[in-house]
Parts: C-alpha cells; structure tokens; sequence
C-alpha cells in the first residue's frame, strides 16, 4: 500500500510541474521575440527544475516498487494511468499562469539594477496580456 502512495504524491508533484513547463514553454511561444529556451529559464525558477528531476526520479523509482510489491503488470498499468491523467488535465490553467507571473515578480524585486529588471518586467507584461487575451481560467 505504501508503493500506490509514494505513486500517487509522486505522479500529482511530476503533474504540476509538467503543467509549469508546458505553460512556460506556451508563453514563449506566443511571444516568438527569443528563443524559446531561454524564455522558459527565465520564467522557471531555479528549484522547480530541481524539483522537475526529482519527482521523475521518484516517479519512475514508485513504478519499480510497485512491480516488486504487485508485479509488472501493475507498474505498467500505472504508468499508462499516469500518461492518460497527464493528458486528460488542462493545461494551461490560471494557477500556473498565477505562479509565473509570482515568480516574475519576486525576480523583479531581487534585481536592484535595472538593466537586469528590465527583461523580466517586459516578460511580467506580456504574461498578464497572455493571460488576459486568452481567458486563461
């Protein structure tokens, strides 16, 4: 029982985070100014790719016990189960659309020099213009 919780806090974390990656790498699409790359790493802080490395290692780690507690064919299921749910989930959503424009934000207030706030307040702008044009909910 143990290996289906790990799972379950593991899937819903690698989730959320994907929904972080997929709504950053949207933005930067619909901006097209930069490359896409670099956009992303500006709207992604730092922990969450650490935490992003982290729920796949302990994801896929939760399928390897599930196959020794219930078999394989468990781990398999669990592992379609998790890319039906992923794909069944809408992305983006205003919660993540909330917590880049939060992290833009507390970049803004961490740069003292305005040559380094000013990418990040043109990104702030046309992420609450991105979020205001679609009806992002």
């Amino acid at each position: 029982m143990l290996s289906i919780f790990i799972y379950c806090v593991f899937l819903t974390l690698h989730i959320l985070i994907f929904m972080y990656q997929r709504a950053t790498l949207t933005i930067a699409r619909l901006l097209q100014s930069n490359s896409v790359s670099e956009i992303q790493i500006i709207l992604t802080p730092v922990w969450l790719g650490v935490c992003g490395w982290i729920t796949a290692i302990g994801f896929y780690g939760s399928l390897i016990y599930i196959w020794f507690q219930y078999g394989i064919l468990c781990a398999i299921l669990g592992f379609i189960f998790s890319h039906f749910l992923s794909a069944a989930i809408p992305i983006p959503s205003s919660f993540i659309y909330e917590l880049v424009i939060k992290h833009l934000r507390s970049e803004i207030m961490k740069n003292k020099n305005p040559e380094t706030k000013k990418p990040y307040e043109s990104l702030l702008l046309s992420v609450e213009r991105i979020k205001a044009t679609y009806k992002v909910s």
